[in-house]
């Protein structure tokens, strides 16, 4: 009996640590504030540019 639970809860482990990496947040990369405000600040544009 204790072996049937130990099975099942280590089925249960693997399908939520499957699921936990399919919904995965991806981060976007990031823009270097110092580097935008020095140039005159953020645009839209620089924006779109880092997160292509």
């Amino acid at each position: 009996m204790l072996e049937k639970i130990k099975e099942q809860e280590a089925r249960l482990v693997k399908e939520e640590q499957r699921k936990l990496h399919e919904g995965k947040i991806k981060l976007s990369p990031k823009i270097d504030i110092e580097e935008c405000i020095r140039n005159g600040g953020v645009t839209a544009d620089d924006y779109r540019k880092s997160h292509q």
